[in-house]
């Protein structure tokens, strides 16, 4: 009895055993020169160029829809040195404040610290008290203290207390 059994023809790249899916090359090698193509179809984004391989977009930007709904999306901060931030925080550009996390601070720590004439301390955080985040006039933004002890004796309350008045208390 004889078998048909039909050939399985490989990848006509050297060094590739894969099974060919078109043009005589395996998917890897085939989505390569897909995606390289100088006729092939290019990104649908304006200004992107680059080649396209899923619904019209390239990677980048068939990503940033699957994420944010929006191609456009862009989370890295622009080079100004001032931007608002995905939270909705305005951010400052200075890399000599002691405070900056990787050369950004929040505006409305510099705002309240300009008020003050002072550093914030690690146990104090601001407030903006209409609640919009972008707005640091010094009138909408509060301090607020979080520190209290670790224990509940009298004794350490009283002492709390009086470092508290001494820290917060106007000359």
């Amino acid at each position: 009895m004889c078998y048909n059994i039909p050939m399985v023809k490989t990848c006509s790249k050297p060094d590739c055993s894969g099974k060919t899916v078109g043009r005589g090359l395996c998917r890897k090698h085939y989505v390569y020169w897909y995606r390289r193509r100088e006729d092939g179809p290019r990104c649908s984004h304006p200004g992107c160029g680059k080649p396209a391989y899923s619904a019209g977009w390239c990677a980048t930007h068939r990503n940033r829809i699957k994420r944010h709904g929006d191609a456009s999306v862009n989370l890295r901060p622009p080079r100004g040195d001032r931007f608002v931030d995905s939270r909705g925080y305005v951010q400052l550009r200075m890399p000599e404040h002691p405070a900056s996390v990787r050369g950004l601070i929040a505006e409305h720590r510099v705002v309240i610290e300009a008020a003050l004439g002072r550093f914030l301390a690690q146990d104090e955080s601001v407030h903006h008290a209409n609640g919009a985040r972008h707005d640091n006039r010094p009138e909408n933004l509060e301090l607020w203290a979080s520190s209290h002890p670790a224990g509940q004796r009298v004794e350490d309350l009283v002492q709390w207390a009086q470092e508290l008045l001494t820290k917060y208390q106007p000359i």
